[in-house]
């Protein structure tokens, strides 16, 4: 059996299966104290001690590791925000991404679909109150003309309830929008 811990990428849950507990007792096997079972035999309750969680730590740092070489066959898109709280790279044509801080494609034709969270001030149209709401859009932006070797900025911002998304090029003009038909899903 492999072990496998999923994170997605930079996450905030992570989620310990019952198998990956069983993996990291396999690793940590003849140390002292590594996985107490707390109950009964076949339980999901079991306790993760210091070297266990040191080393869950360890595969975190994936996250905040450095980013990989820009390919010069490949066109780079970087992502940012000014008014939300997190955008990440959620899907490339449909796929899932493995890594959400950036998008590398090839040339020609791709849809982009990034998660965008921000907070929603209720009351006045988001302009008066003290209440907070915390709102998930997925965008997705296409854009046909994907160059080799160039670099591209998704930038998304909400303004009031509504969310806007723009692809700029390497001079920062604007080469697409959000699709106007489906283009923000917000949850």
């Amino acid at each position: 059996m492999k072990c496998h811990l999923c994170v997605r990428a930079c996450s905030r849950t992570l989620i310990f299966s019952r198998s990956i507990l069983r993996c990291l007792s396999r690793l940590w096997q003849g140390r002292p104290a590594a996985i107490h079972k707390l109950t009964h035999p076949g339980t999901a309750k079991m306790r993760i001690t210091a070297p266990i969680t040191a080393l869950a730590l360890t595969a975190l740092s994936g996250c905040a590791g450095p980013l990989p070489a820009v390919s010069p066959d490949m066109a780079w898109v970087d992502m940012r925000t000014i008014t939300g709280q997190l955008i990440m790279g959620d899907k490339l044509d449909g796929e899932n991404t493995y890594d959400g801080r950036y998008f590398q494609v090839t040339p020609g034709s791709h849809e982009l679909q990034v998660r965008y969270d921000y907070e929603y001030r209720s009351g006045g149209m988001g302009m008066i109150g003290d209440e907070y709401t915390e709102i998930t859009c997925y965008v997705s932006v296409r854009y046909d003309h994907f160059a080799a070797g160039q670099r591209y900025v998704l930038e998304v911002r909400s303004l009031a309830n509504s969310v806007d998304a723009w692809l700029y090029d390497a001079e920062r003009k604007v080469v697409a929008e959000e699709e106007e038909e489906g283009g923000v899903h917000c949850i």
